[in-house]
């Protein structure tokens, strides 16, 4: 069904940092923070769309940013926000609604709905029904509530439950969920509210049948889903069709004019064929789930859809990716669309998007005298702007070493276990690459997989990683398992990687998302932080022999919307960073022996839109980072006495 799991969590990440020797002194350090000449923004976005597996995109433009949630096997309701289609991959995946009594409803959210200044969710609540989620704002991030159940056909349960509106009325349609797979059928109804019904349930789509029936991939007869644009006047509806784990898994399509009874099955005209189909040249194979969205100009129309990457008839999900195409409109008013792209690569942004990837920042060193700044820029590349003392100042933003294999799709994480040297790791193509700096060169790119649960297929990391260095013979690497634990690889002078061998599980009352942070406070000692499904951040200390196990630390008043990021200046000192709801960057401080309250650092013009970035290069002194909502990279640093005023530090 189109609900069924993918792969993989995208999500941004939190930083490593590891405590330096002085920089330099507070005077060599004036200007460290001029703002860098902005680069020209990006035209094109890359498909896939975001990070690993996921299947079953819902996208709407709203307010000037983008608003996506998918289907994928980390579940619950992690919604990702970015002013630029080209963002949206690594744009932090926040989580809107945690139900009450150990429910989690929205694991299976499908539609999100604007109506009288509030957004509904309709979300599968596991057992066939549907919950209704209703926004306290008209903001789409908002915080949601449980309205209840959807009223469904009597006697089926189902999925798909997705709303759309012509003139003044409202019509609901769902998908029934029979065993029998020639009642796999659309249903559509009157509301007169995004919850109240006022007419009948019909059928208006049952698929064909049959040897050969483009409407029967892998020998299952299903018409399922349904997404509806109205141009000029005529309706056109969307459905995907065929057992989803097909190839030949594809998209057809339902007309009808807009002065016609929608409920009325004689009233649409259902296509021929699929109208959106496998496409062999480019290896993408079973497009389906595809949903209407408008360019941010309000001139184009657009779907975002999965497609599946192999031609096995596969039902984990493990295949599927996310792509995005502008539909284009004939002499006669119909729908012209392109075939589906290969994945990794690049296509014009929609109109009016202004073209920002929106990587969130990583801060590192490799001594004394130098200071780090990478992000995602431009073709997926890595970019960096350093900072040397003795007057040389920033370098100027410019790519680090070679393109990933297939781009970078989430920011780096680096760490320096000695003087002079880097380790830099990147998500890409589902799997963990890193590159080495000695010095003088960067290195190639070598994978380093990922975490390997029982749970799942495959070697697939769910998150950025981080990473950690207690001592210069070692580094231990952490990534968010499929499994909703955290893994850890384990770096050794003289005999390499242990691969993703430990697992260090998650807490009794959460399961992780989102990415780690780690940091070392001395010799044999890691501390780990993770947020939890429940919206809390955990956190967990290794003492050179064994785990503590996971202790919650809370989340700042407005609740976080990142992951978290982790600084420190002394064995007894932690400093962990997040981005509250409001888009302000929250700090709360472990002394040693106890963790204080939540501090509002306020935040760049108009919000941060990325996980927050931090590190503590002398005692007493702290440099943070994040991205503002107009794309640049902003900074304020603590001086051990007051925070500074954000800044603009610029962009690649």
């Amino acid at each position: 069904m189109i609900r069924n799991i993918a792969r993989l969590i995208t999500a941004k990440v939190a930083i490593l940092l590891i405590p330096i020797a002085a920089i330099c002194s507070l005077a060599g350090f004036n200007g460290l923070f001029a703002a860098q000449a902005d680069a020209q923004a990006t035209t094109n976005f890359r498909v896939p769309l975001v990070y690993g597996y996921q299947a079953d995109p819902m996208m709407t433009y709203y307010n000037g940013n983008y608003y996506l949630y998918v289907d994928d096997q980390l579940g619950y309701n992690r919604m990702r926000k970015s002013p630029s289609l080209a963002g949206i991959g690594s744009a932090a995946s926040e989580v809107f609604y945690v139900g009450s009594g150990g429910v989690k409803p929205g694991v299976n959210c499908v539609f999100m709905f604007h109506w009288s200044s509030s957004w509904y969710q309709y979300c599968g609540d596991g057992s066939g029904g549907t919950l209704v989620l209703k926004s306290a704002t008209d903001d789409p991030s908002s915080a949601y509530s449980y309205l209840g159940e959807l009223d469904v056909p009597t006697g089926y349960t189902g999925y798909a439950e997705w709303p759309f509106q012509v003139g003044s009325q409202i019509y609901m349609l769902f998908t029934n969920n029979a065993t029998s797979t020639t009642l796999h059928s659309i249903w559509a109804a009157k509301f007169s509210d995004p919850v109240t019904r006022t007419g009948a349930w019909s059928i208006i789509a049952t698929p064909s049948s049959g040897t050969g029936s483009w409407e029967c991939g892998d020998s299952r007869c299903i018409d399922e889903g349904g997404s509806v644009v109205v141009h000029g006047s005529n309706a056109f509806l969307l459905f995907s069709a065929g057992g989803y784990e097909s190839p030949d898994y594809c998209v057809g399509m339902l007309t009808a004019s807009t002065s016609s009874d929608l409920t009325v099955q004689s009233n649409w005209t259902k296509s021929s064929g699929c109208v959106v189909a496998r496409n062999n040249s480019a290896s993408v194979y079973g497009p389906g789930s595809a949903l209407w969205f408008k360019s941010p100009d309000g001139t184009q129309d657009w779907i975002v859809y999965h497609v599946k990457t192999s031609t096995a008839n596969q039902r984990n999900g493990d295949d599927r990716k996310l792509e995005a195409m502008q539909v284009t409109w004939d002499g006669s008013g119909n729908p012209v669309f392109a075939a589906p792209y290969a994945v990794d690569t690049y296509h014009t942004l929609p109109s009016g998007d202004p073209g920002d990837e929106l990587s969130a920042p990583s801060v590192s060193s490799w001594g004394s005298t130098r200071l780090n700044v990478d992000v995602i820029g431009t073709g997926n590349n890595i970019y960096q702007n350093f900072w040397t003392s003795g007057g040389v100042g920033w370098s100027g933003w410019s790519t680090v070493g070679t393109t990933p294999p297939n781009g970078a799709a989430l920011g780096p994480a680096s760490i320096s276990r000695q003087s002079n040297y880097m380790d830099m790791f990147v998500p890409t193509d589902s799997l963990i690459y890193r590159q080495t700096w000695n010095g003088s060169t960067w290195g190639s790119w070598t994978s380093q997989g990922g975490p390997s649960p029982s749970c799942c297929i495959g070697s697939v990391a769910g998150s950025r990683a981080a990473a950690a260095t207690s001592v210069s013979s070692r580094v231990d690497v952490f990534d968010l398992g499929l499994d909703h634990a955290l893994w850890q690889n384990t770096w050794i002078s003289g005999s390499g990687y242990s691969g993703w061998t430990t697992s260090l599980g998650y807490p009794s009352d959460a399961e992780f998302i989102g990415d780690p942070a780690a940091f070392s406070r001395g010799t044999n000692s890691i501390d780990v932080f993770m947020r939890g499904n429940n919206g809390d951040i955990y956190t967990e200390t290794w003492n050179g022999t064994a785990w503590s196990g996971w202790a919650d630390i809370g989340s700042c008043p407005p609740g976080n919307a990142s992951s978290p990021t982790v600084a420190s200046w002394g064995s007894a000192n932690l400093q962990l960073y997040e981005r509250g709801r409001d888009g302000n960057i929250y700090q709360m401080i472990w002394n040693g022996t106890s963790w204080g309250s939540w501090t509002s650092l306020g935040a760049p013009t108009a919000g941060a839109v990325s996980d927050p970035s931090a590190y503590s290069r002398v005692s007493n002194w702290t440099d943070l980072f994040t991205r503002g909502a107009d794309g640049k990279i902003y900074s304020s640093y603590w001086n051990g006495t007051s925070w500074s005023a954000w800044s603009s530090f610029g962009e690649p």
